[in-house]
């Protein structure tokens, strides 16, 4: 019943951020803890653009949404029965995904994405589910955004996620978009160490050396670019080997020294 009157609900809302907070403590209440997937079905509901929701009821369903998920979790105990692992997937059925991931692509709203990419990071998918391409999907595009913070929580986000999810995925371009992102990223100087970390850790991963002295690359299958980089270890090599001018010089130069590697013709101390 509240699916359909949402769209009617959204608009009565209109600009009056008051009659928006009003409906989203009227849908806490309706839920309540027992039905927090409810809850997160509807607050994404108000994303659609067929709502006609003001940007001010979009980021504060957003909101609702991403304070009702933290307080569910922190509710859940441990061995509590289902495991607290498939009550935080369940929060996320296809429906209220797609919502959030289509909010993110396309809002015109910078602020409205950057409030959608911190509730990006609650959400919770078994590996197996085929919501797990369309999520790398997104924030691959989004590493890509107009915003850098938006850019950078989708890197960072990325950079923790599990190799195969992203192997099952990614094409050799995709590759080469992530990577070239990561190195900015990195180069800025502005990347948290734990993006450092995870995005050596995960590099390692993915590019594995051949016998030949070869790198295979993600994404070609068996390919291998023999003997291209003997001892290649690094994403920063393999970008060296299909950069453009544009990849050249400090930027490269600067990611490698916070990495904690020597990039392509820069000896190490």
């Amino acid at each position: 019943m509240l699916s359909r009157l949402m769209p009617g609900l959204a608009a009565g809302a209109g600009p009056d951020k008051l009659k928006g907070k009003k409906l989203l403590s009227t849908l806490k209440v309706l839920c309540g803890p027992c039905y927090a997937q409810r809850f997160v079905q509807l607050g994404m509901q108000l994303l659609a653009p067929d709502t006609n929701s003001h940007i001010d009821l979009r980021v504060e369903s957003i909101l609702a949404v991403e304070a009702f998920v933290s307080n569910f979790l922190d509710s859940l105990s441990e061995g509590c029965d289902p495991p607290a692992e498939a009550q935080h997937a369940g929060l996320w059925p296809t429906a209220s995904l797609e919502a959030l991931l289509a909010c993110l692509m396309h809002d015109p709203s910078i602020k409205v994405r950057r409030v959608a990419m911190r509730l990006v990071s609650l959400v919770a998918l078994p590996e197996s589910s085929e919501g797990v391409a369309a999520l790398v999907h997104v924030l691959l595009c989004k590493s890509r955004d107009k915003d850098v913070v938006v850019v950078a929580r989708a890197l960072e986000l990325l950079v923790q996620m599990p190799a195969a999810s992203l192997l099952s995925t990614c094409s050799l371009p995709h590759w080469l978009a992530f990577f070239r992102a990561c190195v900015t990223h990195c180069s800025t100087g502005t990347a948290p160490v734990s993006f450092l970390q995870a995005f050596t850790r995960l590099s390692a991963q993915l590019l594995s050396c051949d016998t030949s002295g070869g790198v295979t690359v993600p994404g070609s299958g068996a390919q291998s670019l023999v003997g291209a980089f003997p001892g290649l270890r690094h994403p920063l090599c393999f970008l060296a080997m299909v950069a453009g001018p544009e990849d050249e010089g400090t930027g490269l130069q600067r990611a490698a020294f916070r990495l904690g590697v020597a990039a392509p013709g820069v000896d190490a101390d």
